[in-house]
């Protein structure tokens, strides 16, 4: 409740705050990397910046031969403070960077954690940006043994999805009972 009272009285109000960023490029732009989907790793957790990122943006960028962006969340990092601080508001701010660097009919592929995963899934809805894929990861703050037996046993259908080696086409007739199908294939999910 302290700092819910700290931040509304003594940060300035804007609907839009320009956000810092850092852009990994593919280590050898192609004519085919304009096309494909950009990779925007931002959406950090509550108390994350860009910076949590920078190397495996190298990696997405060189691996999916593909532009990723990693951005600071308004009152994070070095993006500007300002109020309000909801999840609609973060969406904007993250909208307005997708037109303002990438854009807007450029489709783009949304990876948030924790706070960021929330904040993906609402920029996901708008229908001002083509939102191609939305991955939110809620990581804990504890260290885990390991991961689920049942996310291990999906792992290699999860990628065959990610690679495009299986086609579900979003949007397309029975898209929803051809993803089901495709997991119930694996003999963890019978």
């Amino acid at each position: 409740m302290i700092l819910k009272r700290l931040l509304h009285h003594k940060l300035p109000y804007k609907p839009i705050v320009d956000l810092a960023f850092t852009h990994a490029e593919p280590p050898k732009p192609t004519g085919s990397s304009a096309t494909k989907p950009p990779v925007i790793l931002t959406l950090h957790g509550l108390f994350g910046s860009k910076n949590n990122f920078s190397l495996v943006n190298k990696y997405l960028a060189k691996d999916f031969s593909t532009d990723v962006y990693a951005v600071d969340l308004r009152n994070h990092g070095t993006s500007p403070r300002a109020k309000p601080y909801d999840y609609l508001t973060m969406a904007r701010d993250l909208i307005h960077f997708v037109n303002t660097h990438i854009d807007p009919l450029r489709s783009v592929n949304i990876v948030g954690f924790s706070l960021g995963g929330k904040i993906a899934l609402t920029m996901a809805l708008s229908k001002k940006i083509n939102v191609e894929k939305c991955v939110s990861v809620d990581i804990p703050p504890y260290c885990t043994p390991g991961l689920d037996d049942v996310l291990l046993q999906n792992y290699d259908k999860i990628m065959q999805i990610s690679r495009r080696e299986i086609k579900i086409e979003k949007g397309t007739k029975k898209w929803k009972e051809k993803l089901i199908s495709e997991f119930r294939k694996v003999p963890v999910n019978v």
